[in-house]
């Protein structure tokens, strides 16, 4: 019954995925293999992250935002002045800015 029920959903699941590449109008087939995963997989990955956050709310526990200190330590390259092309393609922004 156990088996019959983890089909069943898997096959709502692909329905589901076939009805949003339809609504697309672009899709590849190759995509729908993913579908079985991501029910096996993905799917306990959210539970797990799911009941932590509630756990976490229930202890009182407040989440952050896990903000990365900043050490200047990256190197762009040689060329990469704020006005260069290599910088600019690495941020797009500045280079719509620049135009």
């Amino acid at each position: 019954m156990v088996f019959l029920s983890y089909f069943f959903l898997t096959a709502l699941d692909l329905m589901n995925t076939v009805v949003a590449f339809r609504f697309e109008r672009r899709f590849d087939w190759r995509l729908l293999l993913l579908v079985p995963l991501l029910r096996f997989g993905y799917r306990q990955l959210l539970y797990v992250s799911t009941l932590n956050a509630i756990w976490h709310a229930a202890i009182g526990h407040m989440a952050g935002w896990n903000k990365l200190e900043r050490t200047g330590g990256v190197f762009l390259g040689p060329n990469a002045s704020a006005g260069s092309k290599e910088y600019n393609l690495r941020h797009p922004k500045r280079l719509e800015a620049a135009e």
